[in-house]
Formats: structure tokens, sequence, C-alpha cells
């Protein structure tokens, strides 16, 4: 049977989208203004029938989301150990430093009065994680109040010591932020090595594998018109790896001297390529198709 969601006098139509509807199944609105979802379509976005939803329209599309807190993004610090040419930290003049534990336990506290059946915990940032000196006390008792844990790092400070912690402690995910598959594209972004990264990398996937967990590891690639090319060499990469996932991003320019890398002025083509055997999943953000994003993405 279908179940019913209140959302007052929103009315809408729906489009085949792997969460349970066929193409052109229309969602049908009740005399007391409710829309009645399938019941496979509330179960593929992890909705509730008492839930609230969020109803947004984009284009000829409708976004259903659900209004129940189900994700926190933490900033532990606003420091980072590189210096990367596409960073933040090149036009901004704002104070940095770490979170305190003080306030990071008052936010937990304050999430275990709300908390809803499954809570991520997402570290990222413009800040690297692992510089905060207390990072794995806060993965530890974000894990101790049962809340799923995700993290994204430039991989510089993730020793085999502390890659084993990650897995140890339960991190359901953590993703590896490198912008470049070889010495040379990496280096002209970040100015320093990738071997040690791609060491750590690979001393990750090695833990979780022995400790048989279920982690997610995947790679995060910010395109732009000096490392574009290099996409081929990233899937190589990825695969020797054995990465579960691939996300490659637009880059945000927060200089002139970066926004003449950017590869979105007419913004619009974007995919998400299906896992397969042959290799990671592949999230691609959109960007313009032109003589120089073709021929790096056609191996895709």
């Amino acid at each position: 049977m279908p179940s019913t969601i209140g959302l007052r006098e929103q009315t809408a139509e729906a489009s085949g989208d792997g969460l349970g509807l066929e193409a052109g199944t229309c969602i049908s609105r009740d005399a007391e203004g409710n829309l009645t979802l399938p019941a496979a379509l509330l179960a593929g976005l992890g909705l509730a029938p008492a839930d609230e939803i969020i109803l947004e329209r984009i284009g000829h599309r409708l976004v259903l989301a659900s209004d129940t807190l189900r994700r926190v993004y933490v900033e532990a610090t606003s420091l980072c150990n590189l210096s990367c040419v596409s960073c933040i930290r090149n036009a901004w003049t704002e104070p940095m430093g770490h979170m305190p534990m003080g306030r990071y336990r008052q936010l937990l506290a304050g999430l275990w009065a709300a908390q809803p059946q499954e809570l991520t915990i997402a570290f990222g940032g413009f800040g690297e994680p692992l510089t905060h000196p207390q990072f794995l006390e806060m993965v530890r008792l974000a894990r101790a109040q049962e809340l799923r844990v995700e993290l994204i790092t430039n991989g510089t400070l993730m020793e085999p010591a502390v890659a084993r912690a990650l897995v140890e402690l339960g991190v359901a995910q953590v993703v590896v932020s490198i912008d470049g598959p070889d010495q040379e594209s990496y280096a002209s972004i970040r100015d320093t090595a990738l071997a040690p990264v791609l060491a750590h990398i690979a001393a990750l996937r090695d833990a979780r594998r022995r400790a048989r967990s279920h982690m997610k590891l995947g790679l995060a690639f910010v395109a732009m018109r000096r490392n574009i090319q290099a996409v081929p060499e990233l899937l190589r990469l990825a695969a020797e790896l054995q990465v579960d996932f691939i996300t490659i991003s637009n880059l945000i320019p927060h200089t002139p001297e970066m926004a003449a890398e950017a590869l979105w002025g007419k913004a619009a083509w974007a995919a998400n390529f299906p896992d397969g055997s042959w290799g990671p999943q592949i999230r691609l953000g959109r960007m313009d198709m032109d003589d120089l994003t073709a021929s790096a993405l056609r191996p895709l």
C-alpha cells in the first residue's frame, strides 16, 4: 500500500529514478492535501510514513528529501599542512585554528538528544582534519555515541598507524583528495610528493581488508584545465588502489588566476556511472564539453 506524507498544498509528478517508480508514474494528492507515495520510493529515500519531507523543483525535475537531520558536517580545524593553488586560503584573511574539544563535546551532547536512527558526522571543510591533535579522539567519541563517521582528507598525514585506527574505530567512509594521479599533475596543484599519499591509501585499503571492514574508500579529484587530461590515469590508479568510487568535481575559483582554470563556463554535462565489476563508481560533476574535456573524459 502507498504511504502518505504531509506536504500540505504541494502536488507533483515523478519520473523514473531507480527509487521504485516507473517513468511517468503520478503521485496523487488526497482531500487533505497530502501526497501519496509508493512504499518502494519511501524506502529508497530512507523515509518513514510520518516524516516531513522537503519538496524542491529544479528545472523540470522534482526533488524529494527528508527534513530529518541525517548528516552533520564538522570542520574540526581550519588549519592545513598544504598550500594548494586552488585553496580558499589564497583569498581570505580569517584567523585559523582548531575546534576546542569542549565545543565538540557540546555538539555531540546536542545531537544525542535529537539523534535519529542513523546520523552521520562528516569531517571535512577547508581544513585538514588530521592536523587536529585530538582528531582520533573526536572520532572515538562520535562512535561511542553510535554515530556514523565519514572523513575527507588530503591523505598526507594518514600514516599506517592512523589508517589502522580509522578502521578499528569503525569509520564508515574515507575519501582522499588527490587532484592529480601522477607526480606532475599532483605537484602542479599541491607542490608536494604524491608517493607517500598513495602509500597511505594502500595502507588503509590493506587495514580494512585485514579487519574485514565495510568501510568505503574513495578518491576526490577537483577538475581544472591543468589536470583534466590526467583523468584516464586517475581511472588506472583507482583500479590499482582498489577504491570503491571516484568523485570528480569542478573547481570553485577564489582568485582571478584560478577562474581561468574553471571548466564550467556553460555548465552542463554531468553523469553518474553505475557500479560495475571493471572498477569504481564514478561521480562526475557538471562541466563544459569542449575539445579539452571531451578527449579526457572519453575513456569514461
